[in-house]
């Protein structure tokens, strides 16, 4: 950890005075220490080519490390690090692409621009090296992640370089796919390398089908054994990449890795185990078991100290979460922050620090060794965890924690909480989350404030959370909280930014006040807000039943036709409350012969005795019931059922719930 932290810190302040022949020195440098020391025992290198530690991330932006590069690449142009660290960057910022968004054309394109331009980059370093292991693993993971450049592949076929993706794309998609790059200061790769570095030789058929085994044999070549290639490649080994555990093994037991020691090998099999962590609820016993059983034997094994932080880390949060044995936990927790490890680069630490603030705020487990504090900090330094960027804002604006009371840190860490929070840098813990967790610990001040600056910074769903929390659906909620002016403003900000869920609640209160929705205005802005709700996976089903509710009510015949057809796609919803309220506005429309084929009061009787059964004891649903049978007076009742058996009709499979068959 100091290692990294002091090579961070050297690197920021070489690029700040533009010293860059100096900065290819120190990566000289940092290259001949990582080739003097055991396999896997100096990261500092590797860490650095990714290049994150040219610039502080959460100050300034991809646009902002692309310019570095290129400055650093143009004052050093026949070195070899600033073309390794500008490949690794473009790599990196294709990663990003392809996973903000959609996957379309042009997005495909943008990442595949990217891509060249990144293998173009690694390329040229391996003409300037005699041993380029860095820019190996670079191509390493482009092939296996992406795949390479058509160009590339005609170089390896003897032919000439001519395959441009962009020369197969349509203008629109072209345009399209500019800003993408454009957005992380990158162009397109203007002018495409005619020839291979010397150092590459032929390719064999295996490795022509899979060129990430081509990538690895030169970078072994160059450094036998070396434990960040063989890494490199058990990544893509994992089943969420079409792998699979006992690839992984074989990788670990195999020739490749005969001179590493243990630690290293159980490096490569906890990826494996890292890659399907889960925290199993209490009662699901059977899971909770496997991994008390799963951990205690990895607990047994020689591991570095980074995977040795992750095990006791996890193993802290099912103890404490599933097992109800806090004081276990913290002591866990607090030999996995002993561990000499950057925890603030590892993803897997998000969900287990949640469970670690919980068990302090929530559990009131008493923290004499500051460990919330540690962790805030540990995990800050890297370049995820916006959770703990919040709780650190909240901690300088109130004094908490051990942390310093300072309102000038308190705005800058919820500036960086909210900027990770929303390139998603927040693994297994969100900041609205700990906004809600204090809530829940009773720190209401706190709670209002990180809610109050995140909605200041425009971070989607915290004005709706202002709008739950002055509202009262946060529960437990004082009452100098409670303000329904208040709860209306930030409920109106929050469907000006766009939230489905706010315009489904503003929806929900219009309906439900003393608007005059026969109006065609107002049941249209209604309905737009509806629609505009869909979509979403916690708004959509109720979303289409206030619209099937809505039109059956107010909407002209056509409209009325589209509420049927609404509130027909969820009687057999998962959920009984959405299933059996649908069914009985299914009835409404049989009675009244809204949206229906006809006017049936068989029909109607048939569904709402269905919502009835799904969702006993509804008091909306027993209103509807009443209404459909009369219920107000028995004599009518009989009269009603009686008359709707007799005089039913044809009806269809399709018009009757689920259970019927055609009715003739």
């Amino acid at each position: 950890m100091q290692t990294l932290t002091r090579t961070r810190q050297v690197i920021r302040e070489l690029v700040q005075t533009s010293a860059f022949a100096e900065l290819n020195r120190f990566f000289d440098n940092l290259e001949a220490q990582w080739r003097q020391a055991p396999p896997g025992e100096f990261p500092a290198y590797l860490a650095a080519i990714e290049g994150h530690m040219l610039v502080d991330p959460d100050y300034q932006g991809d646009k902002a490390l692309s310019q570095v590069l290129k400055a650093w690449t143009e004052a050093c142009p026949k070195a070899y690090h600033p073309q390794v660290v500008m490949g690794f960057h473009c790599f990196h910022r294709a990663c990003q692409v392809q996973g903000s968004g959609q996957r379309n054309a042009a997005r495909s394109l943008a990442v595949e621009q990217i891509c060249e331009t990144a293998t173009a980059y690694l390329l040229r370093a391996m003409g300037r090296s005699t041993q380029p292991v860095a820019a190996a693993i670079g191509m390493l993971r482009i092939s296996a992640q992406f795949r390479e450049p058509g160009w590339l592949l005609e170089l390896f076929h003897g032919q000439p370089a001519r395959f441009r993706p962009s020369a197969h794309a349509d203008v629109e998609v072209q345009e399209a796919a500019a800003p993408l790059l454009v957005r992380h200061g990158l162009q397109p790769l203007a002018e495409l390398p005619q020839a291979l570095p010397v150092c590459l030789g032929r390719r064999v058929d295996h490795e022509n089908e899979d060129p990430r085994y081509y990538w690895l044999r030169h970078a072994l070549v160059a450094r036998p054994g070396c434990f960040e290639a063989i890494q490199a490649l058990a990544v893509y080994l994992q089943p969420r990449w079409g792998g699979s555990l006992d690839a992984i093994a074989l990788l670990a037991n195999g020739p490749l890795c005969e001179g590493w020691d243990e630690t290293l090998r159980n490096a490569l099999r906890w990826m494996a185990v890292e890659d399907q962590l889960t925290l199993p609820d209490a009662d699901q016993l059977q899971a909770v078991t496997d991994w008390q059983q799963a951990f205690e034997a990895w607990s047994q094994c020689p591991l570095r100290p980074r995977e040795s932080a992750v095990l006791l880390a996890w193993r802290g949060a099912l103890r404490s979460s599933a097992l109800q044995d806090y004081a276990g936990g913290m002591r866990d927790f607090a030999a996995s922050l002993a561990c000499d490890a950057d925890h603030g680069a590892i993803r897997a630490m998000g969900e287990t620090f949640r469970c670690l603030a919980g068990l302090i705020l929530l559990d009131g487990m008493a923290d004499e060794k500051q460990l919330l504090r540690t962790a805030i900090e540990r995990l800050c330094e890297g370049r995820s965890h916006a959770a703990a960027c919040a709780l650190r804002a909240a901690g300088h604006r109130f004094g908490l924690w051990g942390l310093p009371r300072s309102a000038e840190q308190a705005r800058a860490w919820a500036q960086i909480a909210v900027k990770r929070q929303r390139a998603g840098q927040a693994p297994g813990f969100e900041v609205l989350e700990v906004a809600r967790l204090l809530w829940a610990a009773n720190r209401h001040e706190v709670a209002c404030y990180l809610y109050e600056r995140c909605a200041e910074l425009n971070l989607p769903g915290a004005a709706l959370g202002l709008y739950e929390l002055h509202h009262g659906g946060l529960g437990n909620t004082p009452e100098h909280y409670l303000d329904d002016e208040v709860a209306e403003y930030w409920l109106q900000r929050a469907v000006e930014a766009g939230s489905r869920q706010a315009k489904y609640n503003l929806a929900c209160l219009r309906m439900d006040g003393d608007e005059d929705l026969s109006e065609r205005s107002a049941m249209l802005a209604v309905r737009h807000l509806l629609v505009d709700a869909l979509g979403n996976g916690q708004t959509n089903a109720q979303a289409r039943l206030h619209l099937g509710m809505l039109l059956r009510q107010f909407g002209e015949p056509q409209e009325r036709a589209e509420a049927v057809a609404y509130l027909l796609s969820l009687v057999e919803h998962p959920d009984p409350g959405i299933a059996g309220r649908a069914s009985a506005e299914l009835g409404l429309a049989w009675m009244q012969g809204r949206g229906t084929r006809k006017q049936s009061r068989f029909a109607a009787i048939e569904w709402v005795n269905r919502a009835a059964t799904l969702q006993p004891g509804d008091s909306a649903i027993e209103d509807i019931q009443a209404e459909i049978l009369n219920s107000h007076n028995r004599v009518r009742t009989l009269f009603t059922q009686c008359g709707a058996a007799l005089f039913r009709g044809t009806l269809h499979a399709s018009e009757l719930p689920p259970k019927h068959a055609c009715v003739n």
